[in-house]
């Protein structure tokens, strides 16, 4: 039997998300007072909660630590964040136990190097080539933070 990219999306139960660079364009704003600022795109706020409508989890896994990451996400209902995080990797381990899923229920969305781990693991089916070429697809500018979600389902 094949397995198409139809049938292993409908096996998924969890997205996971870094935000520098994947739901913000990647770069970093400070207010003069020395505060971080983040830019979300309104379209990937609405596909985030269609996806948590379908049932879908939705985590979001950041090396940084920002107070806007927390405010908006708490406004679309996301409920697994974990930011400063140095090794992504464990820290999907972890949620996958706590949540009874498999790697084969993730779909990861990254942008760079530490979130290679991440792609690795969860679309372990296929090619390490593959992988690293989605990444460098990701990483484009005038797709990142700029509604990648809306542009990832069409």
């Amino acid at each position: 039997m094949v397995d198409t990219p139809h049938q292993r999306a409908a096996d998924i139960r969890l997205l996971v998300l870094d935000v520098d660079g994947v739901l913000t364009d990647g770069r970093l704003y400070f207010s003069p007072q020395g505060e971080e600022m983040k830019v979300f795109h309104v379209r990937d706020g609405a596909g985030i909660v269609q996806v948590l409508r379908a049932g879908i989890a939705v985590a979001v896994i950041s090396g940084r630590d920002s107070r806007a990451v927390d405010r908006r996400m708490a406004e679309l209902g996301v409920s697994w964040v974990r930011q400063g995080v140095n090794d992504k990797l464990a820290a999907l381990r972890e949620m996958l136990d706590i949540l009874g899923l498999g790697p084969q229920a993730v779909a990861c969305v990254g942008d760079d190097t530490p979130d290679l781990p991440l792609l690795a693991s969860t679309y372990s089916r296929w090619p390490r080539r593959r992988v690293f070429r989605a990444v460098r697809c990701l990483k484009a500018p005038k797709v990142a933070g700029l509604s990648i979600l809306a542009r990832m389902s069409t």
